[in-house]
């Protein structure tokens, strides 16, 4: 379960095409250091070894650990059902990966239909994912079905993760993306209080509407207060993140003692 918090907060889950063939990608990555050298290692034995497990430089010159597969049968018949406690974006990512799968099976791989289909549904499966280099468009022409273009493409409605979010999971979110510090405030005595508080951030996109929801559900079963910030231009939060994504987080803050520590 602290695996699925994890996950949550740095897996990444997609699909490219090369040529004619669709490839699911599955990577999970972190910033090296002694911790997550170690997390990695356990994770990878206890995904039974099926992903590579890579050490690569991102473009920040920093030295990141890379859990990643590239195979259909891995990534939908262990990993699928490994990480089926993750929510939003990431667990409809999976559902998306099925349908792909389907779309492209020997018995449907000529039906233009299909292919139409499953191409569209490459540029959906993440929201706040990375340009492709081709546009929709140009995919279309270099697998020939240009001429599908013009026909409405529905894509499925999918639903999200409605199971309970547990305490596990939220420790793997909070080594992933969590971050503590100390707020802080001026009292009324002219003394200096200490305020500890927990951020714990993600993109915002209208999945993680939902994610939201299932995290206050949690906090507010254990009488912990918090908030949610979708506005971070805060003078706050300004020194603890990129400012390139400054306008598309939202955070949910646990301050307090009572609620961090008890």
């Amino acid at each position: 379960m602290v695996a699925n918090g994890f996950f949550q907060a740095e897996g990444h889950i997609s699909c490219r095409i090369k040529e004619k063939y669709f490839l699911p990608v599955f990577v999970v990555n972190q910033n090296l250091n002694e911790k997550s050298l170690e997390f990695f290692l356990i994770l990878w034995h206890e995904l039974g070894k099926t992903s590579s497990l890579t050490l690569i430089k991102n473009n920040y010159d920093k030295i990141v650990i890379r859990l990643s597969s590239e195979s259909w049968d891995t990534i939908l018949n262990i990993y699928k059902n490994y990480f089926n406690f993750i929510y939003g974006e990431k667990y409809i990512a999976f559902q998306k990966l099925s349908t792909i799968r389907s779309l492209t099976s020997d018995t449907n791989f000529r039906d233009l239909s299909s292919l139409t289909l499953a191409t569209h549904i490459v540029y959906n499966i993440s929201l706040d994912g990375r340009d492709k280099k081709l546009s929709l468009s140009e995919q279309l022409n270099l697998l020939g079905i240009s001429d599908q273009i013009k026909n409405p493409v529905i894509i499925p409605n999918y639903i999200d993760n409605f199971n309970k979010i547990s305490i596990f999971f939220i420790i793997g979110f909070i080594l992933g993306d969590g971050t503590f510090f100390l707020r802080l405030r001026k009292s009324d005595k002219n003394s200096i209080w200490l305020i500890p508080a927990l951020y714990l951030p993600q993109l915002k996109n209208k999945y993680n509407v939902h994610f939201f929801s299932m995290l206050e559900d949690f906090f507010k079963s254990h009488n912990i207060s918090f908030y949610i910030t979708n506005n971070i231009k805060d003078s706050e939060t300004l020194d603890i993140f990129n400012k390139d994504h400054i306008k598309s987080m939202t955070i949910f803050t646990v301050e307090g003692i009572n609620s961090i520590f008890e």
